[in-house]
């Protein structure tokens, strides 16, 4: 009750973020209840809410756990049909943490269905993905580590310079 009392309090102020929250909370919490239809709603309600609101990020998770929701359910149809949306957006948008996450949960339900062709095709998705993302923090750490050495090495010669401008005007007193 108290849950529910918080969502209507929510729902009721502009600012969607806790409602949002509040939605899919409870949601999950009306899944491991076995109260499936009931928290369909607040699955739905959560994928529609990011989609008023016009914010990519948020349409991803909405997708991301709608599919996941169908998965726990035993609903593939519907979580493969989710989660090959949730991927398809994340890689317009080239969010790749999101994307692992729906791919890892699309080869589950591949696997639990014995779609091993789809799995296997889908693994191989994952893995390339992986590389590319370690390509892309192995590209960060050095990028970082350049720079750290050039400011190193202006550093070191900005002191040699130092140096060599105070014995010259050293040698310069000593005449």
């Amino acid at each position: 009750d108290l849950l529910n009392e918080s969502i209507a309090f929510q729902e009721k102020i502009p600012i969607r973020n806790s409602y949002s929250y509040a939605v899919i909370v409870r949601g999950f919490l009306l899944l491991k209840m076995e109260r499936y239809a009931e928290a369909e709603k607040d699955y739905l309600l959560y994928y529609n809410l990011a989609v008023k609101t016009n914010d990519k990020s948020f349409q991803r998770r909405g997708l991301g756990y709608l599919a996941s929701f169908y998965a726990d359910i035993g609903n593939y149809d519907k979580a493969i049909n989710n989660y090959k949306k949730t991927i398809q957006l994340c890689k317009a948008e080239n969010d790749i943490g999101i994307e692992i996450m729906a791919i890892e949960g699309l080869i589950s339900v591949y696997t639990v269905t014995k779609k091993y062709k789809e799995a296997v095709e889908t693994y191989q998705e994952y893995v390339a993905l992986l590389e590319q993302r370690e390509k892309r923090n192995i590209k960060k750490q050095t990028n970082n580590l350049e720079a750290k050495y050039q400011a190193q090495k202006k550093e070191k010669e900005i002191s040699i310079l130092k140096t060599q401008n105070d014995l010259a005007e050293q040698e310069k007193k000593n005449q």
